[in-house]
């Protein structure tokens, strides 16, 4: 058994904890992480809320980790003890859409990332009190300073320092969606409009990979000034509040000489923006629908669609093949084009609930619990 800390949710709708508990050895298809950073997601605490559903409390969340490995099962040989990972969702590796390099659309996906417990029902981690803590979520749980990690999540990145790990643990999740809908979903180009709606990590990872694209205009349609005036300084060509505006759609029509944009992100799981985000593409333009509000409905005119010839796209992930993409991303990240520096702010676990409502103030974009 290790013993380590974790930020523990006891029953849903209760706070985040430090607590003490015990992690069992990894079995052969899991690895052991010593975690130096964790970013957090609004999915972390709509399942600690008892929002989304899991496999049970206690709980631990946590799906953006990235640190040390400490050791590895006897199946695992993508990496290796003292290797440095960035960690993001898990899959089985064996399905149709595995095979063919989508993970995130895994036949098993929520059983592996949703129910956070092993193939047989058992646990990774008990508390003090001997009861089974719930933490394999998104295949890592890694708001704890060592976690047992589901192999498929673990990306190695060679050659990254401790400050980096500490920068790019956001990348598992919100930045990567963002960044891979751009270009493996919406397939953008050079000099090609994009409007962004939700400027929060998911929006601003889609922002950062449109500049690098070379798309022009890049919209960026938000209602927090603060997180908007960043979006500009970063390097979106317009920006919109729609407190502001009224009609996004007709603003966005209007940058756009008439056209409307090629394509458009929507983030936020608004209702209005998601109309907006159809409603202000061109002539067969792409819309991809990333923010969830559950069983929601958007009412869209079928002639809207068939006049139209929009593609409205759901999307999970980015359909992002982790393996590449991440790595692509430390690269960009590298290279001056993704600069999360100045989304994030580091916190203490001890900090867990000042940074949760800093994220949702909007006064941070991307909170990031440091271990080490």
């Amino acid at each position: 058994m290790i013993e380590t800390q974790a930020l523990v949710v006891d029953a849903p709708g209760e706070p985040f904890t430090l607590q003490g508990i015990l992690l069992s050895s990894p079995q052969a298809d899991e690895l052991v992480v010593d975690m130096v950073a964790s970013g957090i997601c609004h999915t972390d605490l709509n399942v600690a809320s008892g929002n989304l559903p899991v496999g049970g409390f206690p709980f631990v969340a946590g799906h953006e980790g990235a640190g040390i490995v400490r050791s590895v099962g006897s199946l695992v040989t993508h990496v290796q003890p003292g290797d440095p990972v960035l960690l993001s969702h898990a899959s089985c590796g064996q399905c149709w859409t595995c095979k063919a390099q989508h993970p995130t659309y895994c036949l098993e996906f929520h059983s592996l990332n949703f129910l956070a417990r092993r193939a047989d029902g058992s646990c990774t981690a008990r508390n003090s009190r001997g009861e089974e803590v719930v933490a394999r979520f998104f295949g890592q749980s890694s708001f704890s300073r060592t976690s047992v990690v589901h192999c498929s999540s673990a990306i190695r990145v060679p050659n990254m320092t401790l400050a980096e790990l500490r920068q790019l643990a956001p990348l598992g999740c919100g930045l990567m969606t963002g960044a891979a809908t751009v270009r493996n979903m919406l397939c953008a180009k050079r000099g090609e409009g994009v409007a962004i709606f939700g400027a929060g990590g998911v929006g601003f990872g889609a922002l950062f990979y449109a500049l690098s694209a070379g798309c022009n205009p890049v919209v960026v349609v938000e209602v927090n000034e603060g997180r908007l005036a960043l979006a500009g300084e970063l390097g979106a060509t317009h920006l919109l509040n729609p407190t502001r505006v009224g009609n996004v759609g007709r603003a966005i029509r209007e940058i756009t000489g008439g056209m409307g944009v090629h394509y458009s992100v929507e983030t936020t799981a608004k209702e209005q923006a998601q109309l907006a985000a159809i409603k202000c593409v061109r002539k067969m333009g792409k819309v991809g629908i990333i923010g969830s509000g559950g069983d929601r409905y958007i009412n869209v005119a079928t002639e809207t669609l068939i006049l139209g010839g929009a593609q409205i796209i759901g999307v999970a992930n980015g359909d992002a093949y982790t393996p590449e993409f991440i790595p692509h991303m430390v690269a960009e990240y590298r290279a001056g084009r993704f600069p999360l520096d100045r989304l994030t702010r580091f916190y203490k676990p001890e900090e867990m609930d000042k940074a949760s409502k800093e994220m949702h103030s909007g006064e941070v974009v991307k909170p990031v619990i440091v271990w080490r």
